[in-house]
């Protein structure tokens, strides 16, 4: 697996999808998105955050100000909706297919997000119509994929067990 992903024909890295995603959460919670607030939520340091925002700006993909405010173009605007879209879907497929508990799906999607391609996302994307068209409730084999994530593995052999999570660099 390399770093790069392409989100709307723009190679880029996972780090750099990361900062889109951090400064469409903030603008989108607090109306505006700014240096040290990206920071904060990459837990990065400023100059980090800088020398991103320098590398997004070449890519036409925002616009800033040194330590000030940031802003998506147009064209940042849709990759960060592709970034939303493709969260949603993994969003779906753990809380949806995997039965995950919902207060870890947003992290578990935000980390998952970079790591599929396009193709993946499609097929998954599939798999989750399918389930819902199907409906959860009234198929054997939902019953018994719900089964088997309760307990042992679903070939009768014990799940791994959990270790800590790995910390991600970007």
């Amino acid at each position: 697996m390399t770093d790069d992903t392409m989100l709307q024909g723009t190679s880029l890295s996972s780090s750099l999808v990361a900062y889109i995603a951090a400064i469409d959460d903030l603008s989108l919670k607090n109306g505006v998105a700014r240096v040290r607030d990206i920071a904060g939520a990459r837990k990065v340091k400023m100059p980090s955050v800088t020398a991103a925002m320098r590398r997004l700006s070449e890519k036409r993909l925002v616009r800033y100000e040194r330590y000030g405010f940031v802003a998506l173009t147009a064209e940042g605007g849709a990759v960060a909706a592709e970034i939303r879209h493709r969260r949603g879907i993994l969003g779906d497929f753990l809380r949806d297919v995997l039965m995950l508990e919902i207060s870890a799906v947003d992290r578990q999607a935000k980390e998952l997000e970079c790591l599929l391609s396009p193709e993946a996302f499609r097929r998954l994307h599939g798999m989750i119509c399918f389930v819902r068209k199907e409906g959860l409730d009234g198929n054997e084999w939902v019953r018994r994929l719900a089964a088997a994530m309760q307990g042992d593995g679903p070939c009768g052999v014990p799940y791994p067990p959990v270790s800590a999570p790995h910390a991600h660099p970007h």
